[in-house]
Parts: structure tokens; sequence; C-alpha cells
């Protein structure tokens, strides 16, 4: 959700292009290079610190001090353990139901069950995302989420307050948004299938496998993961991943150049190996104007 300056909140949003941040991509820190030696075409490319466990440094919802420093420095936070647990319950329920995974027996934390003969793409996309375009954007359905847990996220008190912080001020407004549902990529865990017994979305792959570039090779595993003689294999879905190289920003860059919305993603499960996270360029707001100005004759 964006939460926006009640008297800033009239600029038109745009998403740009992401091959427009090129310049920023070549020299992000998942092309390979050190941190210390990652470059762009606007200088040094900023590394978040980390915490202990690897994992980019979070802070809880009373070190406003140290998030209004990070915030500055990084254009972006993560704020941790702030959302109660019965909150986070009762989104997960409604993110199930907006997405019609309820119906399909569909168990969030057994990613097992989303690899299934009778749910390949087509059926992801139309009866979950809604649309192919959702589906590579991660996007549930169209429609804004308005329920009585989402509308007690958006006004929390902890909440509200770090973005009263942020923006300096208390009148506040807030653009509702979508949920969105990502599925595990790499390394799914599922019962071993029996020899040459193709799933549905493995047909499918072989089918196009002219056209698309994606696939859906499985690979099995040695061990059973402490479950006794019951066998796994390890399965692969490269196209289940959101669209590659998506950079964007949700407000008109030659328009405002200073904050005047912020954006927050809510993360209803971890960020892990499997799962993926969120991605962004560290810093880029410190740029945004002489960016804008780069790229004035695309405006």
């Amino acid at each position: 959700d964006d939460a926006t300056p009640a008297k800033d909140g009239n600029g038109d949003e745009e998403e740009e292009d992401d091959d427009q941040f090129d310049g920023f991509r070549r020299g992000s820190h998942a092309s390979g290079a050190s941190p210390e030696k990652c470059t762009c075409d606007y200088g040094p490319v900023l590394v978040a610190p980390r915490d202990e466990d690897n994992f980019t440094v979070s802070f809880t919802c009373d070190q406003l001090d140290d998030i209004e420093r990070f915030f500055s420095q990084y254009g972006f936070v993560i704020i941790r353990d702030w959302m109660p647990d019965a909150l986070v319950d009762a989104l997960d329920a409604d993110l199930w139901r907006a997405a019609q995974l309820d119906k399909a027996n569909v168990d969030e934390r057994d990613p097992s069950t989303y690899v299934r003969d009778d749910m390949p793409q087509e059926w992801w996309a139309q009866t979950v995302y809604r649309s192919s375009y959702n589906m590579k954007m991660g996007f549930v359905g169209h429609m804004p989420t308005v329920s009585q847990a989402a509308t007690d996220v958006r006004s929390h008190p902890d909440f509200l307050k770090v973005y009263a912080r942020l923006l300096r001020r208390r009148d506040l407004l807030t653009k509702l948004d979508r949920f969105g549902l990502f599925r595990p990529t790499t390394d799914i865990r599922v019962p071993r299938r029996a020899p040459n017994a193709p799933t549905t979305d493995d047909a499918a792959a072989a089918a196009t496998a002219s056209t698309s570039p994606t696939t859906t090779t499985t690979t099995t595993a040695a061990d059973d993961g402490g479950d006794g003689d019951r066998a796994v294999e390890l399965v692969q879905r490269p196209e289940w991943r959101t669209a590659l190289k998506f950079v964007h920003v949700d407000s008109n860059p030659w328009r405002e150049q200073r904050f005047a919305r912020i954006q927050t993603v809510f993360s209803l499960s971890n960020s892990t190996d499997t799962s993926g996270g969120f991605h962004c360029i560290p810093g880029f707001h410190k740029h945004i104007a002489e960016w804008a100005h780069a790229h004035a004759k695309e405006r």
C-alpha cells in the first residue's frame, strides 16, 4: 500500500520501462561483482548492511530514529515483528480466499501441494491470478483487498507512526492495493513420482519447447529429509518466477523528485532461497532527479 501526504498526493503515477534502469542493473550486486567494486552510471552502488543471519538489517517499530536514518541512506527499510499473529493469520485466510486456493486444497505451508497434475500454468493464470500478466507480476486478481484484516493493517498505530516519521506529517492518505502471491521456484520437495510419469506441466512444456525458454525438469534427492524411506524429488519451476529485470517506480520521476509517497510491501511469510524476496536498487532515490533529466525525452 502507498501512504501519501494528504496535500501532496495528486501527481500522476507512471510505471517506467525497466530497460531505462540498465545503468543501475549492470552494476548491481546480482551481477557477481563484489559489493566493494559495484558501480553504475551514477556512481558506487550502495550495499545495505547484513545482520548475523546474512539478511538485510531490520528494525522494530519503536526504533524510529534508526528507521529514519536507514531509509534516508538506502531509500528502503525493513520493519520486523510488528504485525500481531492473529492479524497475519486473518490476512493469510483472506489471500487464500481471494486466490481461490482454499477450494483447491493447496496448503500454504506445504509447497509440494502446488505441484499437481490438475494445476498447470493455465489454471494458475485463469483461477488464481486472473490473467497471464498478473501471473508474471505476482498480482492476485485486479481489485484491491478491502477486508477487515487489510483495513486493520493499513490503520495500525505502529504502522502509521513509521509513515508519519518518514513523511514528517500525520495527515496521511492510504492507497488500497492488491494481494501478491509468489510460488516457490527452486528445489520444491515433493514425493517422488513413478518412473516416466510426466506431470501436466511437463507435458505442456514439452509441447512448447520450441518457443519457451523455460523447463520443468526434476532432479531426485538422495536424502529423505528425515522421513524414513519416503523418497522425494526436488522439482524446479523456473517459469514460475516473476518477470526478470522488472524495475519500476510508482511515481512520476519528472513531477515528483522528492518523496510524495512511500510504498509498503507486507510480507506474510519468510523470504527463503526457495521463495525469493524483495528486490530494489538501494540509494536510487538520491539520483531520481539526475535520472529524470537524462531521460527527459522519454517523459
